[in-house]
């Protein structure tokens, strides 16, 4: 009878070691459960990102970004990516700590000559903003690579894939666009209302900002309205308003077409079972 107690005991203990393991069987660094079978990025995909992935699949100039979709100082680094040997305004270091598994993450740095430049302004160097000027053929493609990556050690196996209309509407918090204050709430069009935070009055409403930048929503999604127009699973469509369009447009009921790369719009990925 101890037998039988114990073997039962056994089995429930490795019952519940195997659903306790599997609770969370999606969650990637830097996402957050949207429902019970998806997690969605925090925020949206980075320039930052997006230079790791250029130097990660041995700089490959089909990767790039067009010059007119991006931010002048933007424009400058992915100039230096395509030079490699002679880099004039971009540092790149491997780091020795593999985080996300990367095969060479790298840490990137302006240089002091980007920095002389725009004059020290590091609101104008980040490369914290959201990627805009690729295709969306571009973004399936880095949605693949980064599930590659994920999945050399991830079991079980993840599928990173661009929301649907249908989960925007579901996420995006309809937020009015300033509050008690008069502060902006997120970054759109011709917003020139006074900010706590200084360095955002001489961007807010003319250009991209961090993709961190003001409170996130209650599921713990920043700048789903505003910023940068993100890209669904529907090639044209995208959601979610920018710094280019009205507040009303950053709403749920909104879309904003597109036919090419645009300076305004970007996109984040969501996270299921493979």
């Amino acid at each position: 009878m101890f037998r039988q107690i114990l073997s039962l005991t056994v089995f429930f203990l490795t019952l519940s070691g195997d659903v306790l393991g599997q609770k969370n069987p999606l969650r990637i660094s830097g996402t957050v459960p949207i429902n019970d079978s998806t997690f969605m990025k925090s925020t949206e995909v980075t320039v930052k990102d997006w230079i790791e992935y250029i130097v990660n699949n041995n700089f490959d100039t089909t990767l790039f970004p067009i010059k007119k979709g991006l931010p002048e100082t933007i424009s400058l680094i992915f100039d230096d990516l395509k030079k490699i040997q002679e880099q004039k305004y971009l540092h790149l270091e491997k780091q020795s700590i593999m985080q996300y598994d990367y095969n060479n993450l790298i840490t990137v740095k302006p240089t002091a000559s980007l920095n002389a430049l725009f004059k020290n302004d590091t609101s104008d160097i980040t490369i914290n903003i959201p990627i805009t000027g690729i295709t969306f053929e571009q973004a399936l493609n880095f949605c693949d690579w980064k599930a590659q990556i994920l999945n050399t050690k991830k079991t079980p196996k993840v599928k990173l894939s661009l929301p649907t209309v249908d989960i925007y509407k579901n996420v995006i918090p309809n937020k009015d666009s300033l509050n008690q204050k008069k502060c902006a709430l997120f970054n759109w069009a011709l917003c020139n209302c006074v900010s706590v935070n200084k360095k955002y009055n001489k961007s807010q409403g003319k250009s991209l900002l961090r993709v961190d930048s003001y409170w996130p929503s209650d599921l713990g999604l920043y700048n789903l309205q505003g910023n940068a127009s993100e890209m669904t699973s529907t090639k044209g469509i995208a959601i979610g308003g920018s710094f280019r369009h009205t507040a009303r447009e950053s709403y749920n009921d909104r879309i904003q077409e597109y036919t090419k790369p645009e300076d305004w719009l970007g996109f984040r990925y969501i996270v299921t079972l493979k």
